[in-house]
């Protein structure tokens, strides 16, 4: 890096700090997919994730693709600002932030031409950026003049954090049809929906935006077990590194993009979040984290290395959940535990993911031992 590129990262942090409000942040408004959906899917559709999603922490299920809390919940909670209430949750309130994020949910409206894995959602980003185009529309319309029981005051778009957790459904759900090499078309589009996204919350009032990158998709169990053939593609902890170097390309084109908006923007703080990295590390190396299982599914059926049946997934009447999911970290063969998500957020907290460097537990008191 030349002098001129680190004077211009560290004048870019130092604007970034000397914006953040002292108090911290007032609410969070997160887009997604089933990463960080806390229920979005579950209002619109009752009858998806079923028992035994939401046993550990809820003991029902609770509208997340797991076992108990997401990364999501951790750092709500850890920011004071407990569970983020999905759009479509009438009966929730909104005045700690709003979870527009969906199961199944893309970066990019779903395409007909391609057959995919599994069903995209209605609820793609163009759809959540419009819902909360809605929403501030409502906050305003309350406080003329109705009910503000429910809702944020006015000001809350301002000092909200905001964070884009999307782009895994994108890929995983061709990359059968399309292979590692075809899903990368689509990652100029997928970023570039993202930037629109970020580009259009600035101009509704967002400041501080946490944008997180896709995970190793290669090491996840429904990968692995659809590509069980190719094992000269196979790393040393068994992923199918082709996709991994796929989603790398992905996540190198999304920061480059990060930084144009940076420097349009230079007020505002735009963040990075290397998931990647250490969810890599956890499908390797899990016993480094307190826990035991990478490759073997917790809530599966067929037993043997990964405990996976794309016939049978969890949910399913075959499918069974395993008695210690806090030694796992794949829960159903997409999506991680709670225990694998609660390391996640403590990375995160930590600081040691952000890119460029951004001193959230300086900023913010951060509450609880996650």
């Amino acid at each position: 890096m030349g002098l001129f590129h680190m004077l211009l990262l560290v004048s870019l942090i130092m604007i970034q700090v000397g914006n953040i409000d002292s108090k911290c942040f007032s609410a969070i408004f997160n887009f997604g997919d089933s990463t960080s959906d806390t229920g979005e899917d579950h209002a619109a559709f009752p009858d998806h994730l079923p028992v035994p999603y939401g046993s550990t922490f809820f003991k029902k299920p609770a509208g997340r693709a797991s076992d108990g809390r997401l990364i999501i919940d951790f750092l709500a909670e850890a920011l004071g600002l407990h569970f983020l209430t999905p759009y479509l949750k009438p009966e929730g309130s909104f005045k700690k932030g709003v979870n527009f994020a969906a199961v199944g949910a893309a970066a990019l409206p779903p395409n007909s031409s391609f057959p995919t894995l599994f069903p995209l959602s209605v609820f793609n980003l163009g759809v959540q950026l419009q819902q909360m185009r809605e929403f501030k529309s409502i906050v305003e319309e309350v406080h003329k003049h109705g009910s503000k029981k429910r809702f944020p005051s006015q000001k809350v778009f301002g000092k909200s954090l905001y964070m884009l957790y999307i782009g895994q459904a994108d890929i995983v759900s061709q990359v059968e049809t399309l292979g590692a090499d075809g899903v990368k078309q689509f990652f100029p589009q997928m970023v570039s929906s993202i930037s629109h996204t970020i580009r259009e919350l600035y101009g509704l009032g967002g400041r501080t935006f946490l944008v997180f990158g896709v995970g190793p998709a290669g090491c996840d169990p429904i990968i692995r077990v659809i590509v069980n053939q190719a094992g000269s593609y196979l790393d040393s902890a068994g992923c199918y590194f082709p996709l991994n170097d796929a989603v790398s390309e992905y996540n190198k084109l999304l920061r480059e993009s990060l930084w144009e908006i940076r420097g349009d923007n230079p007020e505002a703080s735009i963040i990075y979040v290397d998931t990647f990295s250490v969810k890599l590390d956890l499908f390797k190396n899990p016993t480094h984290y307190g826990l035991k299982y990478g490759a073997k599914v917790c809530c599966g059926h067929g037993g043997g290395l990964y405990n996976f049946d794309l016939h049978a997934p969890c949910g399913f009447p075959n499918a069974t959940a395993c008695k210690d999911p806090w030694n796992y970290v794949s829960w159903d063969g997409t999506h991680l535990t709670e225990a694998a998500n609660r390391v996640i957020a403590r990375e995160i907290l930590n600081g040691s993911l952000f890119e460029p460097p951004f001193p959230l537990k300086k900023l913010c008191r951060i509450h609880g031992s996650t």
